[in-house]
């Protein structure tokens, strides 16, 4: 287990390569988004996601993924004409979209449902790092099954431990509470989760949508 302190003096380069190889090898990266820390590995890898499964000790929710684009996350969810426009007012930003797949990707990511969650985070770091890493990471909160999502990659430390292989530490999450997570249908959406974006501010987007 490692923590590397992120400093904005410091060139991204230097922790970034190394925190993109341990993805690319199935490990696990605790990083910071705006809203909490999260557990990063491989999402297109079986092993890797089950390595999240087993470090949170929940084997029962879908693990949403994280893009560093609107343009990357398209390559793996089907985004209709709504979905095309929350993402164009929302994203990057603290919302998780649940879309129907693209692409074959593990079964553990879905655990049963037919949508998978598709997030793009606003903080450089994180898109940063998935851009470097060249494939989607996974986007579940840093902290074991049913305790307190982490604020800080301390605490995410001390309920993880070494489970992980680094940990990405940039100081405090600016919103410190989840994403708002929605399904997408054809022409209106499911809230699932009421996060950092609230439903007015979702049920404004929508009538600039229908209008």
């Amino acid at each position: 287990m490692r923590i590397y302190t992120v400093d904005p003096e410091t060139p991204a380069s230097l922790f970034l390569e190394n925190a993109a190889e341990i993805i690319q090898h199935d490990g696990l990266v605790v990083y910071p988004t705006e809203t909490v820390y999260g557990i990063g590995a491989n999402a297109l890898s079986d092993t890797a996601v089950q390595k999240v499964i087993a470090a949170k000790e929940r084997d029962d929710k879908p693990i949403s993924i994280a893009c560093h684009s609107v343009e990357q996350a398209k390559h793996y969810g089907h985004f209709n004409a709504l979905a095309c426009h929350l993402a164009a007012q929302l994203l990057p930003g603290p919302l998780t979209l649940l879309v129907p797949p693209l692409t074959d990707m593990p079964a553990a990511l879905y655990q049963g449902q037919e949508t998978i969650g598709l997030r793009v985070p606003d903080h450089p770091l994180v898109r940063q790092l998935i851009a470097t890493v060249d494939r989607p990471i996974t986007a579940t909160s840093a902290n074991l099954s049913g305790e307190l999502p982490a604020h800080t990659a301390e605490e995410a430390r001390q309920q993880l431990g070494d489970t992980i292989d680094l940990y990405l530490d940039a100081g405090s999450c600016n919103l410190t509470i989840p994403s708002t997570v929605a399904e997408v249908h054809d022409t209106n959406i499911t809230i699932h989760r009421e996060g950092a974006i609230s439903r007015d501010a979702l049920r404004e987007c929508l009538q600039t949508y229908k209008s």
